[in-house]
């Protein structure tokens, strides 16, 4: 169950236990937070959104009415049993509906290299073995910003919304933000998540060009540009499932 613990300093950690196992767990206040949201981060880690004022003496009773949803994602990353994070013969990015093959060419002594070829395949040249995971997230975060911004552009000119920049990143967290002068930034890693679920983060971050907040006025701009929102925010909480284990944060 959920546990608090004294640390040095008079801070408390809280932590999470399964399987005889501790689960670190952080509590990150949020101004644009309206309730409470768990998320699993790797390697072994549980970010707890609360609103600020939030009663901290709350939180363990919360990891426990939430202990199997913790347990399904904490599995699903290999938190709780770590291990290799195997290569990947082939990668899907589910957003814009493209597949490709991967193959692995060891050259030693060679600059590691990934090259697109035809037929839907990527060629990575390492001189070692480990060296294709930088490869991989740097060519998702090219392809990112080839296909996310100008999507997002034409989803702000249908609903009638404005931003001024777009930034694509490597969020740890969040799958976007939106800044008081009207940057949003994505996550690189929306590539993998399924095209509804992509736009209705569009259109959720427009909104807040409006209302930087999560205030009844924001949601209500939301329904009117989507009205499945509640299903889609409540799809997005578990959308981390889309992202193979090799490319999630570390």
């Amino acid at each position: 169950m959920g546990e608090v613990m004294p640390q040095a300093g008079g801070e408390a950690a809280l932590r999470f236990e399964w399987a005889d196992q501790w689960v670190a767990v952080a509590i990150r206040p949020s101004r644009r937070a309206r309730r409470v949201h768990l998320k699993v981060l790797p390697p072994r880690r549980v970010e707890m959104v609360v609103p600020y004022g939030f009663d901290r003496r709350q939180a363990p009773a919360i990891l426990e009415r939430y202990r199997h949803w913790l347990i399904q994602h904490l599995e699903r990353l290999g938190a709780l049993h770590p291990g290799v994070v195997e290569r990947p013969s082939e990668l899907s990015l589910a957003a814009v509906g493209r597949h490709y093959l991967i193959e692995y060419l060891p050259v030693p002594s060679h600059r590691p290299q990934l090259r697109e070829l035809s037929g839907g395949r990527l060629q990575l040249t390492l001189a070692e073995e480990g060296g294709w995971r930088p490869l991989l997230l740097t060519w998702l975060r090219q392809q990112a910003a080839a296909e996310l911004a100008p999507w997002l552009a034409a989803v702000a000119a249908a609903s009638g919304l404005h931003y001024q920049r777009v930034s694509i990143r490597d969020q740890r967290s969040r799958w976007g933000s939106c800044s008081a002068r009207g940057t949003i930034s994505l996550n690189f890693r929306l590539l993998f998540l399924p095209p509804t679920l992509v736009r209705y983060l569009f259109v959720h971050e427009l909104c807040h060009t409006v209302h930087l907040n999560h205030s009844a006025a924001f949601w209500g701009l939301v329904a009117s540009k989507e009205p499945a929102y509640r299903q889609l925010d409540a799809e997005v909480r578990g959308a981390s499932r889309h992202v193979p284990l090799w490319a999630l944060p570390e």
